[in-house]
């Protein structure tokens, strides 16, 4: 039942947004909402059309007051070329207050960072690679994980 609330969320978020979105994935399979570290999250973007000035975005989603504050992640973007760039992610969930900075829904919340952006994106296959750098056997909690690629403009 939470995984249907959590895609009803994401349609429901990405219907509001006003950028444009040339790619959206969600991934959902963490057995007991567990992010267990050697688990490696890849999703293969295809882009059907040249793309100016484009985000790449990272959304994960986690139950409300996580046990953690703060999610440690690798990503790893592959162009069709074959181009690799590494970017280090920390997903700071709390402000200094303690007060969260994901957007909650009841028991559902969603942190969304940026990835990359203002790319120009050329047509063809990418490959976004995410790594759990958590401090531990795995991240508890978790709901999804998504990517999305949206116009800026």
């Amino acid at each position: 039942m939470n995984k249907i609330l959590v895609l009803l969320l994401l349609v429901v978020l990405a219907s509001c947004n006003k950028k444009d979105v040339v790619f959206t994935e969600t991934e959902k399979n963490f057995p007991d909402n567990r992010w267990a570290l050697n688990d490696t999250k890849i999703f293969n973007i295809s882009i059907k059309e040249d793309v100016q000035d484009a985000g790449v975005y990272l959304h994960f989603s986690h139950v409300f007051e996580p046990q953690y504050k703060e999610v440690p992640v690798a990503a790893v973007l592959q162009d069709p070329g074959g181009k690799q760039e590494h970017v280090l992610l920390n997903l700071k969930l709390e402000d200094a207050r303690g007060n969260s900075l994901s957007d909650c829904t009841g028991d559902i919340c969603e942190f969304i960072i940026p990835v990359k952006e203002h790319l120009n994106l050329v047509k063809g296959e990418y490959k976004l690679v995410i790594l759990n750098k958590f401090n531990g056997e795995y991240i508890p909690n978790v709901l999804a994980l998504g990517v999305s690629i949206e116009k800026e403009n």
